[in-house]
């Protein structure tokens, strides 16, 4: 059975500077990042992971890219 807790990155900081969790996901690489094993953990927050996947697709959720911690100013979309 696969476990439903989301893990997420955690961030050594500031207490001062409270940091937003990263969650998480757990999927396959290449073109099919799920597969077709029921109990694989890349199905256990699917649903959550497709809707971001689809606002990413479609314009709507914006990514930064961060390199070593430092966000670089550009979005990618």
């Amino acid at each position: 059975m696969v476990s439903r807790e989301q893990n997420f990155l955690s961030v050594p900081t500031d207490t001062a500077t409270p940091i937003t969790p990263v969650p998480i996901f757990y999927v396959h690489e290449g073109e099919h990042p799920f597969c077709l094993l029921p109990e694989c953990i890349c199905h256990a927050h699917e649903a959550q992971l497709r809707s971001i996947l689809m606002g990413v697709i479609t314009g709507a959720t914006k990514m930064r890219k961060v390199y070593n911690g430092v966000i670089v100013g550009k979005e990618v979309s």
